[in-house]
């Protein structure tokens, strides 16, 4: 209760804030713009794992720090999210692998990050080689569904259109989405040669 009466409260503050960004629109980039630093550690750990138990949150920290840091300094505020991006991006990048020198294997805390190595480099020994297409046919409705939306695509050519915006994109569009619809219908269907 008191973590939601918080973040009502701050919610509520920030929304008179908004017009002093530019309006919902420019401080929804922003905003998103500096949250994304919260996905850069994980991305990173997915590329690199020798690195301490403490290294998302400091590259996490060392982002969102560079962001609001670069925002409350006016620096290149015309391209905000850009410069939110490209300035987390190094940040997290700079303070992940420089964590990688305090990365110690005899530390408990790493010790799941060394048996999910193990683990990885263990060889998958399958006994027999069976290919099940049951689970193919998840896709039968995304194949029908693009297969309805190439049509809509090839009927749009011939509403009225202009230099901006001819014709041959939704004919093009629609192709390839009947193509790709045909496709899917194609893999889902069951051994009998019929869709389900």
């Amino acid at each position: 209760r008191l973590t939601m009466l918080v973040v009502g409260v701050l919610g509520i503050g920030v929304a008179f804030y908004i017009p002093r960004f530019g309006g919902a629109f420019s401080f929804a980039l922003e905003f998103y713009s500096l949250a994304a630093a919260f996905s850069m550690p994980v991305a990173l750990g997915m590329i690199y794992t020798r690195t301490p138990w403490w290294s998302g949150i400091a590259a996490t920290t060392a982002a969102v720090g560079t962001g609001l840091f670069l925002m409350f300094l006016g620096v290149w505020s015309e391209h905000a999210m850009v410069r939110n991006m490209i300035s987390e991006s190094i940040a997290a990048c700079v303070v992940f692998f420089g964590s990688a020198f305090w990365f110690r294997k005899d530390d408990p805390k790493n010790a799941h990050i060394l048996a999910f190595e193990a683990d990885l480099k263990k060889p998958v020994v399958v006994r027999e080689r069976v290919f099940d297409p049951s689970g193919l046919h998840v896709y039968r409705l995304l194949g029908r569904v693009s297969m309805i939306l190439g049509v809509v695509l090839l009927l749009c050519t011939a509403l009225p259109s202009t230099l901006i915006a001819p014709p041959t994109i939704n004919a093009v569009a629609g192709v390839f989405l009947l193509a790709l619809g045909a496709l899917l219908m194609y893999i889902s269907r069951d051994g009998k040669g019929s869709t389900r």
